[in-house]
């Protein structure tokens, strides 16, 4: 990892603290806009989310984990590729790694770019921005990622649910949802300033996550031990860049790598009571690339024994409001401005086969 990926103290914005002086946040913004500008990744320490809390999370969600497939197949995600949905994903049913999108582009590009047209909904702009994104993730073809997940997104719709087999398990996912908003909004707040924009208006356009139309989603995973038997080319988590904002993870074994650029990566393992934060593709977008949405993915362990343990992660996938609009914020038209739930529906239709 070497110095690649910071590790900052958040101990004096931390969750429960009032009082920062000017001092302090001047402090902070610089160290956050250094890692964002250059890695995208940073680890924070002193955050004020205990590792009691993740170690809940875990706990609730190994239980659902480990019930039997028909039960968790009550809860599967719904096959919706326009939005974020609630509900348990299965091995295999998700591709990181947009290259899965080329692989199928005779039977499924030329109908996505056609509907794009036809409806009206996307130009040629939208479009060409969604395979330059795709050719920036080209060289590999792989297959589902070694994963299983259930993803967390409030309010429910009418069709979804929860898992009533494990009884703490909404209450604990609903408190771990609102610590990991907290926190979020001080980063938020922190890059507004590293901006120069204006905070309160800036914030304004994330008042609806978790109360109304934002695609904000809370996601644990786990990744079993590998099977004997792997596709070609296959990870636990295929590279990839998030489409949020901002991404807040938290790990309990090593795997995750991060992209310093065309095919090298370094190790990002966990660290001890520390959050992983990195910018995702929405606020690169959003702030004309000042901002650095990075690469990175979770590999199979080499060892057998690294082979045979499982691995556990919990993301906070943070969006803009679905109504705002992604108009660079530096006044510029580098990018084509777009309404964030049109950007949302291009990036998943890349996502879930």
């Amino acid at each position: 990892m070497g110095g690649y990926i910071r590790v900052i103290d958040f101990s004096a914005y931390s969750l429960g603290t009032e009082n920062i002086s000017e001092a302090d946040l001047a402090a902070l913004t610089k160290e956050l806009m250094h890692s964002f500008t250059t890695s995208g990744f940073a680890y924070l320490k002193n955050t004020g989310i205990s590792e009691e809390q993740v170690d809940a999370m875990y706990d609730v969600n190994d239980r659902f984990y480990d019930l039997p497939a028909e039960i968790k197949e009550k809860y599967a995600r719904a096959n919706d590729k326009n939005r974020e949905r609630q509900g348990w994903a299965c091995v295999e049913r998700e591709s990181s790694s947009c290259c899965h999108w080329l692989y199928h582009i005779d039977c499924q590009a030329k109908k996505f770019i056609h509907s794009f047209i036809h409806c009206h909904t996307y130009d040629i702009v939208s479009i060409s921005f969604c395979l330059v994104s795709l050719s920036g993730l080209a060289g590999v073809i792989r297959p589902g990622d070694l994963k299983e997940y259930f993803g967390v997104k409030i309010p429910l719709t009418e069709d979804e649910s929860w898992p009533y087999e494990v009884p703490e398990f909404e209450e604990t996912c609903l408190n771990f949802y609102a610590a990991c908003k907290g926190l979020t909004f001080r980063i938020l707040e922190l890059i507004a300033r590293g901006l120069g924009i204006e905070v309160a208006g800036f914030l304004d356009m994330f008042k609806h996550m978790g109360t109304g139309p934002n695609g904000t989603n809370l996601r644990s995973l786990r990744y079993p031990p590998i099977p004997k038997v792997v596709k070609e080319d296959q990870l636990r988590c295929g590279e990839h860049t998030d489409l949020g904002c901002v991404t807040l993870l938290f790990q309990d074994r090593p795997g995750l790598e991060v992209s310093t650029g065309k095919d090298n990566f370094v190790s990002a393992p966990p660290i001890p009571g520390t959050v992983v934060v990195n910018i995702g593709d929405m606020l690169q977008w959003w702030t004309a690339d000042k901002l650095v949405s990075t690469k990175h993915r979770v590999i199979i362990p080499e060892t057998a024994e690294g082979q045979g343990q499982g691995r556990r992660s919990i993301a906070f996938f943070a969006h803009a409001d679905s109504d705002v609009q992604l108009k660079c914020l530096d006044g510029s038209d580098k990018h084509k401005p777009m309404i964030v739930r049109d950007y949302v529906k291009m990036k998943l239709h890349t996502t879930y086969l």
